[in-house]
């Protein structure tokens, strides 16, 4: 029987609307994560692994992709390296990862607000070290249940020397569905090295499935 995990939120205050890692002012607090087979002492996010073994219905861009465990299915370690944001207040957003959330596969992620709080924000850091500068999508399957403000597709770039790079893009609740939904986000990295944040944010309040999320270059 497929384990169902809940992360609890890592605290984060962020500057604004503009959520970046070094942009924002950041306090952390180590998060534990409640299995419901048994309990781990660290986050549950998902692995560095062979994403597409899990499922043969993956999309095949997730063996491309510069994110690790888009497809959510790792049972061993949750969804790391997955982590979850939030505005201000701890728990008040839930990151939940199990069969009923998934668009393809076993298992997808769920991201809900508990209680009243500006936003919450499932993330992945991604180190790159790239030749030359290239084009690369951010792909997102996403459901929504209840959304009254918007989502978000955010990508922070910083390192190298180079000038921080900010892209988003902003989903209103009209574009969103109770059906799964492709939302794309193009985004340059330039050549060297490069730190990218990707983060899929909820503003306000309902409820957002999560599953097939890959970054990766465009020809």
């Amino acid at each position: 029987m497929t384990s169902t995990h809940t992360m609890t939120s890592t605290h984060r205050t962020l500057g604004g609307a503009r959520i970046g890692l070094r942009s924002a002012a950041l306090f952390l607090l180590m998060t534990s994560v409640a299995c419901s087979s048994e309990p781990e002492q660290q986050q549950a996010s998902p692995p560095v692994g062979n994403v597409a073994a899990a499922s043969s219905t993956a999309p095949s861009l997730l063996t491309t992709s510069l994110l690790k465990n888009g497809d959510f299915e790792s049972t061993d370690l949750g969804y790391k390296p997955w982590v979850l944001y939030v505005h201000a207040t701890p728990d008040s957003y839930i990151a939940t990862q199990g069969p009923e959330f998934a668009r393809s596969g076993v298992l997808g992620i769920e991201v809900k607000q508990a209680i009243d709080e500006a936003y919450g924000a499932l993330a992945q850091n991604v180190v790159t070290e790239l030749a030359e500068a290239g084009r690369y999508r951010l792909e997102a399957h996403v459901r929504s249940i209840g959304v009254v403000q918007h989502v978000a597709l955010n990508v922070d770039i910083t390192g190298g020397g180079r000038p921080a790079q900010h892209f988003e893009r902003k989903l209103e609740a009209s574009e969103l569905s109770a059906s799964w939904l492709s939302k794309t986000l193009d985004i340059e990295i330039l050549a060297g090295r490069a730190d990218l944040e990707v983060l899929i944010v909820l503003y306000g309040p309902g409820e957002i499935y999560i599953d097939d999320v890959s970054l990766t270059p465009l020809p």
